[in-house]
């Protein structure tokens, strides 16, 4: 009876430690070890408005403020300029334009200024000028990062303003009036007309007319193309004076015989 009961404390007992360890094992797999907390990546991003409602200038971050542009800035021998025309007569406009660099020019990230040679400067990647006076010009074309004002281009060209040439042509023309031998015939008491074909090289250059007609005290005139008559039968030499800027001048003459 006694080894009856001994076998049975002995199996109670077994099945207990048989529970504890199929315990132990369940908490075992339901623990998981110690994680580490999540981490985040911080990114920055400059901007060009200041920080929050203080307006602290070149500072990070700022309460909705735009992203500041970043651009590339390619070096010097991306940015040469064209001027046209570079020789010609004064006065005369000249054109110049920058090549290269269009991407940064469109968007904002390049200033260009130039200085014309004459005492007078300007701006814009196209721009136009104005020479009223003669001689060689050095014109100058400087580019600049808009993003920290560094040099990114520049270039020189020289531009050439001469005197204007001028010239002194006509021809006549009347009822009677012909052309004989090299020279014009007409009849006395015939309105002539003196028609103009005077020419410059520079379409801007003024020119002032002074024709006189030959017949000794007869009045000269300033017109364009003048009329004339004459009352008496001679040969007479018409002349055209022709006056331009920069005291341009030229003279043409002709010879009429009155009948």
């Amino acid at each position: 009876m006694q080894e009856v009961e001994e076998q049975a404390l002995l199996a109670r007992i077994l099945a207990e430690q048989q529970q504890l360890q199929e315990a132990a094992v369940q908490r075992s797999s339901n623990t998981l070890p110690p994680q580490a907390p999540p981490t985040s990546q911080a990114t920055y991003q400059n901007y060009s408005g200041g920080q929050g409602a203080a307006g602290q200038a070149n500072s990070n971050g700022g309460g909705g403020q735009a992203p500041r542009p970043q651009f590339f800035n390619p070096d010097s021998g991306s940015y040469t300029f064209t001027i046209s025309p570079n020789t010609s007569s004064a006065p005369s406009t000249v054109q110049a334009s920058v090549v290269g660099g269009a991407n940064t020019l469109a968007l904002g990230g390049a200033q260009v200024g130039w200085t014309w040679g004459d005492g007078t400067t300007g701006g814009g990647a196209g721009a136009s000028h104005t020479y009223s006076g003669t001689g060689s010009f050095a014109v100058t074309m400087v580019v600049t990062s808009t993003a920290n004002g560094t040099l990114i281009g520049a270039q020189t060209q020289s531009v050439t303003m001469s005197v204007p040439t001028v010239a002194s042509a006509f021809t006549l023309t009347g009822s009677t009036t012909v052309i004989n031998n090299g020279y014009y015939t007409a009849s006395v008491g015939d309105t002539i007309t003196f028609i103009n074909g005077a020419s410059t090289n520079n379409p801007s250059n003024t020119l002032t007319y002074n024709w006189t007609f030959g017949s000794g005290s007869a009045p000269s005139s300033s017109l364009t193309n003048p009329t004339f008559t004459y009352s008496t039968a001679s040969t007479y030499t018409v002349t055209l004076g022709v006056s331009g800027s920069f005291n341009a001048i030229a003279t043409g003459t002709r010879a009429i015989k009155i009948v």
